[in-house]
């Protein structure tokens, strides 16, 4: 009895250890077998749910995402849609290309009545669009919508049909030609929308709202404007009869059944797809260039960033807190309980200057963190330093992350931009995760004496790409040194460009570094007359995608052997961890030097991958080290070209 009962003990501390770590984390991995791509996500309440997938495949989940069952639907098509009106009787649609370029593809439609275990085809065609929505208005009602091309490859060629019965016969809808059809959505039995797209050899493109409110008797178009041309990234979402939003290329919002819209927001013309539960609480994601949601709580009028594991293209929600998001190309499933919020703390701390500890009286104190999908780098809180230098930054989230120090005056304050808690480079900079809120966070400021004088050292920062191709490189940290002076900062711009300027004369070390990238400096002869241009940089990135493949609790660390060993260029390096601790791996040379960062945060108990891209080190032998807590391991690996 006593085993019993520490058994039980021990399990309820987990259940209660990871649900407060997922409730800190926002949004976290779900461990799932996703071994095909998941394409669209339902659930019917917070526990039972399914993922639709390419190849004819479907999962299902009866406790809330943490375990999921695959099951076949008996074709080999890519499955776009998913629906269900209660936890037996649902619907899949989808299909695959026919003859590519002329819009004769495979459609099919599928219903399952236990639940999706199994599926019983109700309408197959082989000669016209695809289906890639579903709208249930009711258990008899049920409509499939598609889009493709005609044989000339210009005009729009939409499909709507619809069942009355249940799925037992099916009927084509009458739309006005010319439209893709590509998103539909009821409310209620009677009142349903039906987004389209339409265009010709030449722009602009139409993009028109279809509106019934007799269950699809008659649609008739509530909506209709012009656009430079088709996107992919189409989307409606009616939480009620009169509140809707759609997306393609913008948010717009309508509050009169979809009669007139108002554009909302332009920082999510880049949204992909987006999710309201009622009329004030929604989602959009897929924003390019980051692993964010983004979440208004006020119908779009403001909105929060939400920092997620990995890139999401689609987005449930079964209530308020509880929700999905999935990523067709990485195939990942994450979740959240608390509607996607972290938890966020207070960072206090003090700047005073290294040399003589009196108090810095202006500038900025920022928390930031690098974007491992892009390199860009996300500022999650700032605040201003006060007269007697303390700082307060208010919103920090529950994440690994570095202070940065940046004087806002022009021309700059007698000290250069630094990270916690007294350096200019990223790599020795103290990480920080808040577990609670921070108190004597205190930075010394590194002192500049400034000159006068009009001599400029100018040039750009590049990356150097996976392709070994150069591009831009925005927010590198450069300084200026004469001796073991600094004489000026300066930081590059959205095109790389920066500008060391009222240098004095000398030979002056010029220094670059960028959180992520691998760092640089050289030396340049400024005399009393010059302006030296082109002291260009080109930058390696020191990141890795990381992501975690299981969120189950492993019993011990463990450090696993690269594969492929020997690889050209790249490896992979998986590892577990037991508990929520600071994990650094690192890859060193013969010498010992170490070459790159490829882990440097706190991350939850769980298996993790990282991939090591060697593209620009010569061949040899290297070594990858994980330090975790006292845990420590050091592999072999070799790189052969």
């Amino acid at each position: 009895m006593k085993k019993t009962l520490v058994i039980l003990l021990i399990v309820i501390s987990q259940v209660i250890l990871i649900s407060k770590i997922q409730a800190q984390q926002g949004w976290f991995v779900q461990q799932s077998p996703l071994t095909y791509s998941p394409i669209d996500i339902f659930f019917i309440d917070a526990q039972t749910g399914w993922i639709c997938s390419d190849s004819g495949r479907v999962l299902k989940t009866t406790n809330g995402g943490t375990n999921w069952t695959l099951y076949s639907a008996n074709v080999v098509y890519t499955l776009n849609a998913i629906k269900f009106i209660n936890a037996q009787t649902g619907w899949t649609a989808g299909g695959m290309v026919n003859y590519p370029g002329f819009g004769m593809d495979y459609a099919v439609i599928l219903k399952t009545t236990n639940g999706g275990i199994n599926w019983v085809t109700q309408f197959y065609d082989t000669w016209g669009p695809r289906f890639y929505d579903l709208a249930i208005a009711d258990g008899n009602n049920v409509f499939a919508i598609g889009y493709g091309s005609d044989i000339s490859g210009m005009a729009s060629k939409g499909i709507c049909i619809k069942t009355s019965n249940s799925g037992l016969n099916w009927i084509s809808e009458s739309f006005p030609g010319g439209y893709g059809l590509r998103s539909i959505y009821f409310t209620n039995p009677q009142t349903g929308w039906v987004y389209g797209l339409g265009t010709s050899d030449v722009p602009p493109a139409f993009r028109v709202i279809f509106r019934t409110t007799n269950t699809g008797y008659t649609w008739g178009i509530a909506y209709r404007d012009t656009i430079p041309w088709i996107g992919q990234n189409s989307k409606l979402s009616f939480p009620d009869a009169t509140t809707g939003y759609f997306l393609d290329g913008m948010l717009k919002k309508t509050t009169n059944g979809g009669i007139n819209w108002i554009k909302k927001d332009s920082a999510n013309t880049t949204a992909y797809n987006l999710y309201f539960y009622n009329k004030d609480t929604g989602w959009v994601c897929g924003n390019a260039g980051g692993n964010f949601i983004r979440r208004t709580n006020n119908g779009g009028e403001n909105w929060v960033n939400q920092y997620t594991p990995s890139y999401i293209n689609k987005l449930f929600f079964a209530n308020q807190n509880t929700g999905w998001g999935i990523n067709t190309n990485q195939k990942v499933l994450i979740k959240t309980i608390t509607g996607g919020a972290s938890i966020e703390y207070l960072v206090t701390g003090t700047v005073k200057y290294a040399d003589n500890n009196q108090p810095v009286t202006s500038g900025l104190v920022k928390a930031i963190k690098l974007n491992k999908t892009n390199g860009s780098i996300i500022v999650l809180d700032s605040a201003n330093i006060q007269s007697n230098g303390t700082y307060t930054l208010s919103h920090v989230p529950q994440d690994s992350l570095d202070i940065g120090l940046y004087p806002t005056t022009t021309p700059p304050n007698d000290y250069i931009n630094s990270y916690y808690p007294s350096t200019i480079y990223w790599q020795e900079a103290t990480v920080l995760y808040p577990a609670g809120n921070l108190t004597n966070i205190n930075i010394g400021a590194i002192r500049m004496s400034g000159s006068t004088a009009s001599n400029s050292v100018n040039g750009r920062v590049m990356r150097l790409t996976d392709a070994v191709t150069a591009t831009n490189l925005k927010d590198a940290n450069l300084y200026a040194r004469n001796g073991n002076t600094f004489v000026r900062c300066a930081v590059s711009d959205v095109n790389g460009v920066y500008h060391l300027n009222s240098l004095p004369s000398g030979n002056l070390k010029i220094i670059i570094n960028r959180l992520g990238f691998t760092g640089d400096s050289t030396n340049v002869n400024v005399t009393a007359t010059s302006n030296t241009d082109s002291i260009n940089f080109y930058l390696n990135k020191l990141f890795a995608g990381v992501k975690q493949i299981s969120g189950n609790i492993p019993s011990e660390y463990i450090l696993y052997q690269n594969y492929p060993n020997p690889f050209n260029p790249s490896t992979t390096i998986r590892y577990s961890i037991s508990r929520t601790v600071f994990v650094k791996l690192a890859v060193y040379d013969l010498m010992g030097r170490e070459v790159n960062i490829l882990v440097k945060e706190k991350q939850s108990a769980g298996t993790y991958e990282a991939v090591w891209l060697a593209t620009n080190f010569p061949s040899g032998v290297y070594f990858y080290r994980i330090k975790a807590g006292d845990y420590s391991e050091t592999k072999r690996l070799i790189l052969l070209k």
